[in-house]
């Protein structure tokens, strides 16, 4: 039970990432300098 939950929540992790980042990596746009694609968004404008 212990290792099903951690997967699960692994993947929402996983997921989010994808879901914030996707906007990133659709657009092409690389406007930060940084490795970090899914903090810059409206944050440092």
């Amino acid at each position: 039970m212990k290792n099903l939950s951690f997967n699960s929540v692994w993947m929402s992790i996983v997921f989010g990432i994808l879901l914030a980042t996707a906007p990133a990596w659709v657009d092409k746009t690389p406007e930060a300098g940084y490795d970090a694609p899914w903090v810059f968004h409206g944050s440092h404008k």
